[in-house]
């Protein structure tokens, strides 16, 4: 591969994992420097979907698939609605 689509995919995965203002700071600057911004109000929501095991192995893969859409494009709807950032840990 070349260099080009390295640098591709590496900024797809880190748009999918850290807010866009972080990007250029995590692109540019030195492994364990701090970074830190001061909210006078924020609002955080853990989410675990509990029970989808249970759930999705009497599926298809690709309705598994189509499960799991489905609930990442609702949360997606949410977070474009209130201009909120969210950070995915799977």
């Amino acid at each position: 591969e070349d260099l080009v689509t390295q640098r591709t995919f590496a900024d797809t995965l880190l748009s999918s994992m850290f807010p866009k203002q972080l990007h250029p700071f995590i692109r540019e600057k030195e492994m364990g420097t701090l970074y830190a911004e001061d909210y006078k109000e924020a609002s955080v929501i853990f989410a675990e979907l509990s029970g989808c095991e249970e759930h999705t192995e009497k599926l298809q893969p690709e309705d598994v698939v189509l499960f799991y859409n489905q609930i990442f494009s609702k949360w997606d709807e949410v977070t474009e609605r209130f201009k909120a950032e969210k950070i995915k840990i799977i």
